[in-house]
C-alpha cells in the first residue's frame, strides 16, 4: 500500500470513530428519554384512573406515589397499591404515609423495598408475613429432602 492510501485510511478512521461514538451516545440518550416518557405516561394514566374513582393503582415506578399522595381525591379513593417489578425509591415511597385510606399493599418482584410508616404498619406486616412464609417453605423443603420414605411392603 502506498503512503497516500494509508493516510486516506487513517483520516477515514479518525473521522468515522468519533462519529460512531457520538451516534451511539445519541441513541442511548434517546432510549433513556423514550423510556422516561413511557414511565411518565404510565404514571399519569394511573393517576387519572384513581382520580376518576378507581380504588387501586398499579405502581411500575415509584414516581407515581408522590402524584397520588399530593391529590386529595386520590387520597380519598385509593385503597390498594400493587407494586409490580418496581425499583422503590425511599424518598418517593415516604409519600405512602399520606394515603390515609390505603388498606392493602401488594408486591410482585420488587427490588429494594423500604420501610414505610403507614397508618396500620401494613408494610411491616407484609414483610413479616413474607419472611415467615419463606422460612416455613425452606423448612418444609429441608424436611422433604431429608426424610427417607419407608417402603410399606418390604421384600421378605
Amino acid at each position: 500500500m502506498s503512503k497516500r492510501t494509508l493516510i486516506i485510511i487513517g483520516v477515514a478512521i479518525a473521522v468515522a470513530v468519533p462519529l460512531l461514538v457520538q451516534s451511539i451516545r445519541f441513541a442511548q440518550e434517546q432510549s433513556v428519554l423514550n423510556r422516561q416518557a413511557k414511565v411518565d405516561a404510565r404514571n399519569q394514566s394511573q393517576f387519572l384512573v384513581v382520580k376518576q374513582g378507581r380504588d387501586t393503582a398499579l405502581v411500575f415506578d415509584s414516581g407515581l406515589l408522590p402524584l397520588l399522595a399530593g391529590d386529595a381525591t386520590c387520597i380519598a379513593n385509593l385503597a390498594e397499591l400493587h407494586f409490580a417489578m418496581t425499583q422503590v425509591d425511599a424518598k418517593q415511597a415516604r409519600s405512602v404515609a399520606k394515603l390515609s385510606n390505603l388498606k392493602r399493599l401488594y408486591f410482585y418482584d420488587v427490588a429494594k423495598a423500604v420501610s414505610i410508616d403507614t397508618p396500620h404498619d401494613i408494610l411491616n406486616l407484609v414483610i413479616k408475613l413474607g419472611s415467615f412464609l419463606l422460612t416455613v417453605g425452606v423448612v418444609l423443603i429441608a424436611i422433604i429432602a431429608t426424610v427417607s420414605f419407608v417402603d410399606r411392603n418390604p421384600p421378605k
